[in-house]
């Protein structure tokens, strides 16, 4: 199988809405769920950055596992609390929630080296949030921007002119999902069709 997007359920501009105001809500709730010194509140919002309609599916949920598996593997190596998690797994795409008794600049420190270290980073997306729900910045970090999967140019610039089709960025991304996960034959039946 080379196209790991020919199953899923394809999502629509209202279904993609819905799902960016229901994490805003999530967000919101864990803050002001989570008493605490606002300085050593930060929250984790861990999605994947996938172009076109189909969202989700079987595959894109182990690329998913394998984020997640690397933040909570380094959260344990740097000895970091978690005071909550949370998941949302849906067909719009899946949200990992961690809310973390820790310094937001470290945290993002550390997921923004993840998604520019590890194989499947780049489809990673880690939202980091401080005390103050301000979104801390990997550019004002001193990271260099994302690159494009394609021509290695600044991701943005080539999401924003339209740089390259879908068609085009799901075989590279296919590509790279086959490289770095073991995909069986014939995997157990899928949730989204």
């Amino acid at each position: 199988m080379n196209d790991l997007f020919t199953e899923g359920i394809p999502q629509t501009i209202q279904n993609i809405a819905d799902l960016r105001d229901t994490r805003r809500l999530q967000q919101a709730k864990l803050f002001q769920s989570e008493p605490g010194e606002q300085l050593s509140r930060t929250l984790v919002m861990f999605s994947l950055v996938i172009p076109g309609p189909i969202k989700n599916n079987r595959f894109l949920e182990m690329v998913f596992n394998c984020g997640y598996q690397a933040f909570s593997a380094a959260l344990k190596t740097e000895d970091i609390r978690i005071s909550s998690y949370r998941e949302d797994r849906r067909p719009a795409g899946a949200t990992a929630y961690w809310m973390l008794g820790a310094n937001a600049v470290r945290i993002k420190q550390l997921s923004t080296a993840l998604e520019r270290t590890e194989p499947l980073g780049v489809l990673w997306d880690f939202d980091v949030f401080s005390g103050f729900e301000q979104k801390l910045s990997a550019a004002e970090l001193g990271f260099p921007p994302r690159s494009c999967l394609i021509c290695g140019n600044e991701a943005k610039l080539c999401a924003r002119n339209r740089t390259h089709s879908v068609s085009d960025l799901q075989r590279t991304i296919s590509s790279l999902i086959m490289q770095h996960i073991p995909l069986p034959e014939q995997l157990s039946e899928n949730r989204y069709d």
